[in-house]
């Protein structure tokens, strides 16, 4: 069994590459491949331990892109994580994204959450903060009682949903 699309905390998931990797053999996964939104932290750390593993490692990315229906996910897989050029592009869609999210921030602090940048960079584990980062931190909070709700009553709808299209041209 393989699986080619998974997240660490380096992103949106909740485990750190190594105990992902130990996951996957646990799990009888035969090949994994990381593929953390916008970043590509800890891959080497990642391809670095599954050396010596029952397992293949490969390493990945996930990035949004426009398209006439809005957006959609890529993946990219065997990528070269030390490449200069991707490096750099992946900064400024992270810079683009932390902007995003002060964004977000102020508009929910406006609403009257009482939210924090700190508190966000906890839950991530200091990784790229996305949406679901907002969603734990609001469940945490009791201001909603399950994440799908952040997104159909907020994300989704303006003026949030106009901030969407702010990332995609860093």
């Amino acid at each position: 069994m393989i699986d080619l699309h998974t997240h660490t905390i380096a992103s949106d998931g909740d485990l750190s590459s190594k105990e992902l990797i130990d996951l996957a053999i646990k799990e009888d996964i035969n090949a994994l491949a990381i593929t953390d939104h916008d970043t590509v932290d800890g891959l080497e750390e990642a391809e670095k331990y599954a050396k010596d593993k029952s397992i293949i490692f490969i390493p990945g990315i996930e990035l949004n892109a426009k398209c006439k229906t809005g957006q959609m996910h890529i993946l990219g897989f065997n990528i070269d994580y030390n490449n200069p050029n991707l490096k750099e592009k992946l900064k400024r869609i992270v810079d683009k994204r932390n902007e995003r999210n002060n964004i977000f921030i102020n508009y929910f602090q406006r609403l009257g959450f009482d939210i924090s940048l700190e508190e966000l960079k906890k839950i991530s584990g200091n990784g790229v903060i996305g949406k679901p980062h907002f969603a734990k931190l609001f469940l945490q909070k009791g201001y909603i009682s399950e994440n799908t709700i952040i997104f159909s009553k907020y994300f989704n709808q303006k003026p949030l949903s106009e901030i969407k299209n702010f990332m995609y041209n860093p």
